[in-house]
């Protein structure tokens, strides 16, 4: 009667353990069709690692060199400006009534039809407002 016991409580496990193994094989296969299932490759862990670093550096170097832009670019607005303050007050440029005056004698006459201009087109005439 022990023997019947004892067998009794392995056919319970037998019958919950086996069909949980058999489930998961058939979940492995099932997920081998998608996924590689081997194990990890840490090889190219090194490269990408130095890679990342890499490109940080890179980034810091151009935020770097962006900010050194802007305040150069700062600086710039603010000459600009002092030259505009500079100007109005009038002590940085001449008025239009203090330049030279050209006399209209020196500047020669065109004379003649420009020829580097295509004949118009018959459909498109002189506008009345040009002529």
């Amino acid at each position: 009667m022990i023997y019947e016991v004892k067998n009794m409580q392995y056919t319970g496990i037998i019958k919950r353990v086996v069909p949980f193994f058999l489930t998961f094989a058939v979940g492995l296969l099932v997920a081998s069709l998608f996924v590689p299932l081997s194990a990890p490759s840490f090889s190219g862990l090194k490269s990408r690692i130095e890679h990342r670093k890499a490109k940080s550096e890179r980034m810091r170097h151009a935020r770097y060199e962006v900010m050194r832009e802007n305040r150069e670019l700062r600086n710039e607005v603010l000459r600009l400006r002092e030259r505009i303050a500079e100007m109005e007050s009038g002590r940085g440029y001449v008025r239009y009534n203090e330049l030279p005056s050209i006399p209209m004698d020196s500047v020669p006459e065109v004379q003649g039809k420009r020829k580097d201009r295509k004949p118009r087109h018959p459909r498109h005439p002189k506008h009345k407002h040009f002529e």
